[in-house]
């Protein structure tokens, strides 16, 4: 049952690795242009949201990517979608550290906390959505809440790259 209900959605989860590679692409190389301003000392957070921004890409293409397998394992889609969620807060907590110490980059510290709120309600979404495939649980609505998690990641990192490439860089 869930196998079928994961495979009838893979043309989606398709699309999601095909504009997560590609708009992680398109960061990189707009960030290498901008390289000297994001060299200043005083734009450490937006670099440390254009890292964050980057790696949330990353995260979409490859639960994307492990979602386009052709007869994917729940137990296995679960390990992916904790070790994702799991690793997508940490990296979360960890930029809000680093931003907070920021000393030189005060003046983004607030814009970069507000952008991380996207990114752990998708976390979120992976963990509810990992577990019960994890547990072996009857897992009710697992495509929808991976929909919602790989949705929030995309919307965050493609807002995230707007403001950085045209309100701090542009």
């Amino acid at each position: 049952m869930l196998t079928q209900q994961l495979i009838s959605w893979q043309p989606l989860y398709l699309s999601f690795s095909a504009a997560s590679a590609t708009l992680a692409g398109l960061l990189f190389v707009a960030l290498s242009m901008h390289l000297r301003a994001l060299q200043e000392a005083g734009a450490a957070n937006v670099r440390h949201l254009a890292q964050h921004t980057f790696q949330d890409f990353v995260r979409c293409l490859v639960i994307s990517l492990f979602l386009l397998m052709p007869k994917p394992d729940p137990f296995s889609l679960g390990v992916v979608l904790l070790v994702v969620g799991a690793y997508g807060a940490l990296q979360i907590g960890w930029t809000l550290i680093r931003t907070a110490r920021g000393g030189a980059a005060t003046l983004h510290r607030r814009y970069v906390m507000k952008r991380l709120f996207l990114s752990v309600v998708a976390d979120g979404f992976f963990v509810v959505a990992g577990l019960p495939l994890m547990l072996g649980v009857n897992a009710g609505d697992t495509g929808m809440e991976i929909f919602g998690g790989l949705m929030m990641l995309l919307i965050s990192s493609t807002r995230n790259s707007w403001f950085i490439l045209v309100h701090e860089l542009g």
